[in-house]
């Protein structure tokens, strides 16, 4: 299953029921996303030793459906934001800065249609608030365990990942966890099995310590590390 394909998968299961009636247009957000992905494609360029790609990208809409996404810009950003990070850590691209994607009104723009344009910018990665740490151990092997930091960690099949599984159930990209709004989170990246936290489905979810997240037949223990006073 491709990038493009994931974020799809991923995008049905963060909107669910309010997907159809947020998009009652010609425009769907895997549309866009595809559209983001070959622009990042289209603009790299070759130095000496490595490839360079756009970082920020704009999306014009027309003010009918700008309306329409309007609610679901922020989460549309993150996952568009997700996504174009994993293709160019895949493909191993290089760009100037962090990766940004803004929504704009386009008055020359009709609806039904939108433009994605693409360039080259020094923004610098955002601070994050420190996590004060944590870590996931694989049930039953003492040697795998990971320690969390501020950055996100991927678990899935696929030797891209942080956490690499050696399970048949588990999907090439399966989950993530991620510090944000204060508190640990774990993400299904809409995998073909699902994830489970304490043995019930998530698209989503907020950690606390103990939690444990289950990969296809792989079960991680989330232990939370509080802040120092």
């Amino acid at each position: 299953m491709g990038i493009a394909d994931e974020f799809e998968r991923r995008l049905e299961q963060l909107v669910e029921g309010a997907f159809s009636k947020a998009f009652r247009s010609d425009i769907e957000p895997a549309e866009i996303g595809r559209r983001l992905l070959r622009e990042m494609e289209l603009g790299k360029s070759v130095s000496v030793g490595a490839v360079y790609v756009p970082n920020a990208f704009t999306i014009r809409l027309a003010d009918s459906d700008y309306s329409r996404f309007e609610g679901l810009v922020p989460e549309l950003k993150k996952e568009f934001v997700r996504m174009l990070k994993e293709q160019s850590k895949e493909r191993r691209w290089k760009s100037a800065g962090a990766i940004s994607v803004r929504f704009e009104h386009d008055d020359s723009t009709k609806p039904g249609r939108f433009t994605v344009s693409a360039g080259h910018e020094s923004i610098a990665e955002p601070e994050k608030t420190s996590s004060g740490g944590g870590s996931l151990q694989l049930e039953g092997v003492e040697e795998a365990k990971w320690t969390l930091s501020d950055q996100e960690l991927t678990i899935g099949r696929g030797d891209t990942n942080d956490v690499v599984l050696s399970d048949n159930g588990a999907s090439r990209k399966h989950a993530a966890v991620s510090f944000r709004e204060g508190e640990w989170w774990v993400d299904d990246l809409g995998s073909t099995n699902g994830t489970f936290v304490n043995g019930t489905m998530i698209a989503k979810r907020e950690l606390k310590d103990g939690d444990r997240i289950t990969v296809g037949s792989s079960e991680l223990l989330f232990t939370k590390k509080e802040k120092d006073d």
